[in-house]
């Protein structure tokens, strides 16, 4: 290592260990400044200023309804960047279950019947308190609610604590409603934060959101996915917009919902990086990170047909490989080897693959967990998906380990999962019953429903990690895997998983899940001594940064319909938030990458060159490193392990633990604040306003410029000549790919998969 890496890796590590401490909640950080409260007694108002400057003003007023009292966050107000107030929930606010005529009826603020009343009112340093009464008039039965805000500033983030008195347990959801009196609203998806979008209007970003590490609720919702307009007696509002969150309280199996207790973090700003969440992370040895980021992922499945012994065919179309690696596919093909894709990118000189062994499960993929040894020994392992008799030995699985470690130097994992489980009685699983996760109505949680039919059971997450040390277990002293892949746990909606069943820990709590799938990494990586990569999906994987080493990189965003190659190549959030705490692999499985809309069957999806050529494109522009995954077109596969191989594995290495230092968009080459406020097609692909062009240069000197837009090339110079560069650029008026020194640092990209990488550690 040459010794400006070396201090670069120190600084790195300093760096990072501060970072790790500076992260306490997810609240949004901003420019220092100073904070004050101000009380206006004829108003009755507080006014919670930043640096002398009112930003946010609350109104507690004693009246009887939500649109005059300070009952609800409708009498919040917060001030935009063109001066003028606007409200961020219009209607924010408790919804109850109360005792009616008809019986139990939840009933949120606006409902009829419902009424406020303050109970009491004070301060205290910098905080404001107020308790406050819900009460719901049905006829002659009066129920209520009581419940105290508490509001402070902290930079430039509100922050309001919500709690019910007396233990109550008759809030069923808090609703943060829409936006309203905003000026131009416009909602804003931003690749990798699922949990809710963004603002924009008033000439500012404003974020509101829970605060996920310390809730009480059993779900988050993005407020209306997929439906934006806001209609107001038949026409749409100009002036409001859903762009936030409800959480959900549900019964546990004793009827009884958990205490309601949230903080919610309402930040304004013209910067909107400012509103974008922090993320909470522990304190793990960066090491492991730093080694998943320098390799190369192949997910080696299904519709491989190869997996553990040769099928009667290649497998691959050989006349359409590049010509000097035909030979070695002649040979794999006269003679049979085993792991044929293994042995011929072996063969072509690809290094650092990171091997996931997807289908080896004793009763095929996806099939009878827990309990996977031993492995199956079914020769077409995509075909017979539903074998009759039980695997009896791991010979198989063994030897391609030892091929893959000892012979082609990779990284080995299994797909494991300790999620699903299966009837132990029909399938052996080793799974007891009582450990399965209980629904409110006290029936079994089932999740996935596998190529044979069967629909799994959910393991309480509570007692994830007692399964996974005993199969892992049995893993490591079969197979002793030398790195770990822990399927769905990072990717799957937490809510989708809990156990209500009242006499466990964490019953009903979305994150007491979050927290022990968290836990499961440590495990895994004391036990194989290697890092642990998880799936990750469009469902909040940006909780488990920091706790896993490596996630799958699924481009998604909180709105299901900007997703994978329809996502704006908008990196800040990826970037400045979550690049320096994890190593991220691909942007999704290249075919639900493309794949007509989520959930799609991606395994049946194929892929072309121009489709590899944008993959890799969005994935540089991106940060991360390279994935090899799944197409029915094998030649594809190989042709897309070459190019990961020359273009993405050098750099990775390289900017995998380096910082942004700028982030510039489009022929403008502005920040993403100017840059989004200026094009209002920014997410649409379709649009010429669509972000498409970017330039992210980081602090050890890499430039990475790359070009998504559907039709127009983009000139652009960086570097020094005769430096390291990797390029998919127009050169001599032809499409050109090149890797290495060049005397040229300007290239024209050309649309849709255009790139230049300037790398002067090479």
């Amino acid at each position: 290592m040459s010794i400006v890496k070396l201090l670069f890796f120190l600084i790195f590590f300093i760096i990072y260990s501060l970072d790790i401490t500076a992260q306490s909640t997810p609240m949004p950080t901003s420019s220092p400044g100073s904070n004050s409260l101000i009380f206006n007694s004829s108003s009755d108002e507080y006014y919670f200023q930043f640096n002398s400057e009112t930003l946010y003003m609350y109104d507690v007023s004693d009246g009887g309804y939500f649109y005059n009292s300070g009952a609800t966050l409708n009498a919040v107000k917060a001030k935009g960047a063109d001066g003028n107030f606007f409200k961020p929930s219009n209607v924010g606010g408790i919804c109850a279950a109360f005792s009616t005529q008809s019986g139990i009826v939840q009933k949120a603020p606006w409902d009829s019947g419902i009424t406020y009343k303050r109970i009491r009112l004070s301060t205290s340093d910098d905080t404001v308190i107020v308790q406050w009464r819900m009460i719901s008039i049905d006829r002659l039965i009066a129920d209520s609610l009581d419940y105290i805000y508490r509001f402070h500033i902290s930079g430039k983030t509100l922050v309001i604590r919500v709690q019910v008195c007396n233990g109550s347990t008759k809030a069923t959801s808090f609703d943060l409603d829409r936006c309203e009196n905003a000026s131009y609203p416009r909602v804003i998806r931003v690749p990798y934060l699922t949990l809710f979008n963004l603002l924009n209007s008033n000439d500012c970003y404003t974020s509101l959101f829970f605060d996920w590490e310390t809730t009480n609720a059993s779900s988050f919702n993005p407020k209306s996915p997929d439906i934006y307009d806001v209609r107001l007696n038949g026409n749409i509002s100009l002036t409001s917009k859903r762009f936030t969150q409800i959480a959900y309280y549900n019964p546990k199996t004793d009827g009884q919902r958990n205490t309601f207790d949230e903080t919610i973090y309402l930040t304004t700003s013209s910067n909107i990086n400012d509103v974008l969440p922090n993320l909470v992370i522990p304190s793990t040895p960066p090491q492991y990170k730093t080694l998943a980021a320098s390799k190369t992922v192949f997910s080696y499945g299904p519709p491989y047909t190869w997996l553990l012994t040769p099928p009667v065919c290649s497998g691959y179309r050989i006349s359409t490989l590049p010509r000097e690696y035909q030979q070695f596919a002649v040979r794999d093909a006269k003679y049979g080897n085993n792991y044929k894709i293994l042995n011929l990118f072996h063969h072509m000189g690809i290094e650092g693959l990171a091997v996931i062994a997807k289908n080896y499960q004793r009763l095929s993929f996806d099939n009878g967990y827990p309990k996977v040894l031993p492995a199956n020994s079914f020769p077409d392992c995509e075909n017979i998906l539903c074998p009759s008799e039980i695997g009896d030995n791991n010979i198989q699985l063994e030897a391609l380990r030892d091929t893959v470690v000892n012979k082609f130097n990779y990284l080995f994992a299994l797909h494991e999962n300790y999620i699903d489980a299966y009837d132990p009685i029909k399938t052996g699983s080793g799974f007891s019953m009582n450990d399965c996760s209980l629904g409110s109505d006290g029936v079994y949680r089932r999740n996935w429903k596998n190529g044979c039919g069967d629909t799994s059971y959910v393991i309480s997450p509570g007692k994830a990690a007692d399964y996974l040390t005993e199969y892992s277990r049995e893993i490591k002293n079969a197979i002793f895997p030398n790195w770990s892949y822990l399927d769905l746990h990072s990717a799957i909606n937490a809510a989708d998983v809990i156990d209500y069943n009242a006499e466990k820990t964490g019953a009903g709590l979305f994150r007491y899940v979050v927290q022990q799938y968290r836990s499961l990494a440590n495990i895994l990586r004391d036990l194989y001594h290697g890092p642990v990569e998880g799936e990750g999906g469009c469902n909040h994987s940006f909780m488990y940064v920091g706790y896993f080493d490596d996630l799958e990189a699924r481009l998604h965003t909180a709105d299901n319909n900007v997703y994978g190659y329809n996502a704006p190549i908008f990196v800040d959030f990826d970037l400045y938030k979550m690049h320096s705490k994890s190593a991220f692999h691909g942007v999704g499985h290249i075919s639900s990458f493309f794949a007509p809309s989520p959930g799609d069957d991606y395994k049946r999806f194929s892929v072309g060159k121009d489709s590899v050529l944008i993959y890799i494109a969005t994935e540089l522009a991106y940060g991360h490193s390279g994935l090899i995954s799944k197409s029915n077109i094998i030649d594809h596969t190989i042709y897309q392990a070459l190019l990961e191989y020359k273009h993405v594995y050098p750099v990775q290495q390289d900017y995998s633990n380096a910082r942004p230092v700028s982030i510039l968009y489009g022929d403008e080459q502005v920040d993403a604040s100017t840059y989004i406020k200026n094009h209002s097609g920014y997410a649409d692909i379709n649009s010429p306003d669509f972000m498409s062009k970017v330039k992210v240069t980081y602090d050890n000197g890499i430039i990475v410029c790359v070009n998504r837009n559907p039709s127009q090339s983009w000139d652009v110079t960086l570097g020094e000549t005769g430096k390291w560069f990797s390029y998919h650029a127009i050169i001599n008026e032809r499409d050109s790919l090149g890797v290495g020194q060049t005397e040229f640092n300007s290239f024209t990209l050309p649309p849709r998969s255009g790139w230049a990488v300037y790398d002067p550690l090479r």
